[in-house]
């Protein structure tokens, strides 16, 4: 981003530098070759002059704001796509967060109705479709922060979550305590994507 500021900054002071000489050397050429002879006054040539000048310096002052106006623009329109995105992160790891509870719920009461015994393979099928919605959020999320290296811990921590084996065993309040783990691995990863600059 920087040699990026640095070449546009350099491209302005050459532009700048080059309207300067042109400046310089146009009324020169015309003081020099008398093209025209009507501007034998001083008052004349002074009018002349200022209107030039003021013409071109105009010109490039408009140029540079709007130069100036499109970059803020551009800027202002990727700090709120990226808002957007972070709420839409909150509201799927809230989603995900609820999902694991009901998923963990169900199987403590199908367990519990089981009384100690294995679980029969059609509750089996239900309590995994319960997992359906969470893995799908996964997925969406994955998809979505495929490019944002902070992302891979809240990721990794999410597959680790629907493991059948790590929620199933949690009590309510271990569970609750993995998903508040889970909530500022997000926290953080969207503090830290709305710091990034692009």
């Amino acid at each position: 981003m920087d040699k990026d500021k640095n070449g546009v900054v350099i491209k302005v002071i050459k532009g700048v530098g080059f309207a300067v000489a042109l400046f310089i050397i146009i009324p020169a050429i015309i003081v020099s070759v008398s093209l025209f002879p009507c501007l034998e006054t001083s008052n004349d040539w002074i009018g002349f002059l200022g209107s030039y000048l003021g013409s071109i310096l105009g010109g490039i002052i408009t140029l540079l704001v709007m130069q100036k106006t499109l970059v803020s623009s551009k800027e202002l329109q990727r700090r709120d796509e990226r808002r957007q995105l972070c709420n839409h992160i909150a509201s799927l790891s809230s989603d995900f967060c609820i999902e694991l509870m009901a998923y963990r719920s169900k199987w403590k009461m199908l367990y519990n109705q089981a009384q100690g015994q294995s679980i029969d393979a059609e509750k089996k099928i239900e309590l995994g479709a319960t997992t359906e919605k969470p893995r799908r959020i996964m997925f969406e999320m994955e998809i979505l922060l495929c490019d944002v290296e902070a992302a891979n811990d809240c990721l990794e921590y999410m597959k680790y979550l629907l493991s059948d084996a790590e929620l199933t065993k949690k009590s309510l309040q271990e569970t609750e305590e993995l998903l508040n783990r889970f909530r500022q691995k997000i926290r953080t990863l969207i503090s830290s994507y709305l710091k990034e600059r692009h």
